[in-house]
């Protein structure tokens, strides 16, 4: 972890944009001196914000991957131990947490967590992790 000077007012919380990509490997960002690739909003957020440089994934596939990351649980216990396969309904995701104090919490992108391989698959709101926005999808592969 790296922490950054936030500039906070007092009583004043941090916006948080936690962004993770499927199958990113962390020198594929500009910030990081990679020349193939040209990403400077993140650079931005990576300068100016928090990193994780020795993080390591929970799972090395997708659906269990995601679920560990979202839950801060393993696979064996949230039941997102494979591709497809759900994450078990009563386990509380990290928006569950920001929503009690107050944040605003939104999801954009590759959900792979309500057991479907279908690209028209329909989460059902109950089913979307209690993020209070969403513009999520279940899978996008062939």
């Amino acid at each position: 972890m790296t922490p950054r000077n936030f500039n906070l007012r007092p009583n004043r919380r941090p916006n948080i944009i936690w962004i993770f990509g499927d199958q990113h490997r962390a020198q594929a960002l500009s910030y990081r001196g990679d020349l193939n690739v040209y990403t400077p909003n993140i650079d931005n957020l990576a300068r100016n914000g928090m990193r994780f440089d020795n993080a390591v994934a929970g799972a090395p596939w997708c659906t269990p991957f995601r679920g560990a990351l979202l839950s801060g649980t393993y696979p064996h216990q949230n039941g997102a131990i494979r591709t497809p396969s759900p994450l078990l309904s009563e386990i509380p995701t990290i928006a569950v947490p920001f929503n009690k104090v107050g944040y605003h919490t939104a999801y954009f992108g590759k959900w792979h967590l309500d057991g479907s391989n279908s690209r028209q698959h329909f989460i059902p709101p109950e089913r979307r992790g209690g993020f209070q926005y969403w513009m999520g999808y279940e899978n996008n592969n062939n």
